[in-house]
């Protein structure tokens, strides 16, 4: 993300303990940002002396070593960093941390011997998806930082992909950095998964990273641009349904239009879909790096265009139409419902609503359905910068233009 003067640095994001409202339902926890810089120098100072980076892509070098946060803490005076290539399934983080805190903080063993414990403990518990052990290619990747012999340092390598695959092209080399003596590994290319489709690399911004965690926290999304001119809603809800293909967050994407679901089958109950798009059978980016096939995290997702016509007709001059858009607006209203419940009940899917109504239509026609509402709208440095943004744009307005009475 950007800074004040439109460099490209790496930001880390807080939430902030909040309370869940009975009457309002789940609140989406209010966040602060914080500049990565400025967080390690804060730790440096107060001569912290391991990081632990908890957080996918955090070893990743997005557009070179100034937005690695790996290296920034480390050139902030950090002695040992702990951080991750790629995406990580959350069971394999746990399974790692639980053994790796372990060995460091109650057995007081080394920095790095502890990494390793933790990369054993993950080869030995297998996934509960597919039984088979976990690998840790893309996992965690260790660094150090000695100021006394910066010729002699070197981080514990991981397993090379190379080693269980001879085709495998990824390399797992290090190289030293001449400002910091630090020695890195060179960082696989998000730009790999896209060898074969043609989908091309997105930045996520926050208000990206917002949709993603509220799809995976609610599974269900209701998306709007509330009509503003020049958003795109489509083509950003694509590129995104690229990039979750590309990196097996989902298998398949389904789309359906909201009228769809008052044709349902009576013994079945299911809907048909009107497209689909399958991730690339050779596994996009992971498989890179694994000789199998790997799963993705999610089964599926729907997408479902033009809703809010159909669950907000209004009403026309001819009661025939009227009678029979009601029709149409219970039935899918009721095949919604089952459908959304269906979902939350199997707990592997995902439901994405593209319309562009504002939180308060979503909450009076689809709020029963225990989802969110999503605004494609970017964030500035603060969810509620762009509110008071908007509110000073329009007050200038209306400056600009004062009413005049006669």
């Amino acid at each position: 993300m950007a800074d004040e003067h439109g460099n490209q640095v790496p930001w880390l994001l807080f939430a902030r303990k909040h309370q869940v409202s009975s009457s309002h339902g789940y609140q989406v926890p209010q966040t602060s940002l914080a500049r990565a810089a400025d967080v390690a120098k804060v730790l440096a100072d107060y001569h912290v002396e391991n990081v632990v980076l908890n957080a996918c892509l955090s070893a990743y070098n997005h557009t070179g070593p100034t937005t690695n946060l790996a290296h920034i803490f480390l050139e902030s005076g950090i002695q040992n960093v702990s951080a991750m290539w790629f995406y990580v399934h959350w069971q394999t983080v746990a399974t790692y941390l639980d053994a790796f805190y372990n060995e460091l903080l109650i057995k007081g063993t080394d920095f790095h011997l502890a990494a390793q414990r933790g990369r054993d403990a993950i080869q030995q518990n297998p996934t509960s998806r597919t039984g088979r052990p976990y690998q840790d290619f893309f996992l965690c990747v260790n660094y150090s930082r000695d100021i006394r012999r910066p010729g002699a340092i070197q981080r514990e390598p991981s397993p090379t992909p190379s080693a269980h695959s001879a085709g495998s092209s990824t390399s797992n080399a290090s190289m030293k950095s001449f400002m910091s003596g630090v020695w890195r590994p060179s960082t696989p290319r998000l730009s790999d998964s896209f060898l074969i489709g043609d989908e091309p690399i997105m930045r996520l911004k926050l208000h990206l990273l917002e949709l993603e965690y509220k799809l995976m926290t609610f599974r269900v999304v209701y998306a709007s641009d509330l009509r503003r001119a020049g958003s795109d809603l489509h083509a950003t809800i694509e590129k995104m349904v690229g990039m979750w293909l590309n990196t097996n967050l989902i298998d398949d994407v389904f789309y359906y239009k909201a009228k769809d679901f008052a044709k349902r089958k009576l013994l079945t109950d299911t809907v048909s879909y009107r497209e689909k798009r399958t991730r690339a059978s050779n596994g996009g980016y992971l498989q890179l790096l694994f000789p199998r096939p790997v799963r993705a995290l999610r089964q599926t997702l729907h997408i479902i265009r033009d809703v809010d016509s159909v669950v907000d007709p209004g009403w026309q001059a001819d009661d025939v139409d009227n009678q029979r858009s009601e029709e149409r607006r219970f039935q899918v209203q009721e095949g919604l419902q089952r459908f959304a419940q269906r979902l939350h009940k199997e707990g592997h899917s995902y439901l994405l609503f593209i319309g562009s109504q504002d939180a308060q239509w979503w909450r009076t026609y689809l709020q029963h359905l225990n989802g969110e509402w999503w605004l494609h709208m970017p964030w500035n440095f603060t969810v509620h910068s762009r509110y008071t943004r908007d509110v000073k744009l329009r007050a200038e307005k209306r400056k600009q233009n004062p009413r005049t009475t006669g």
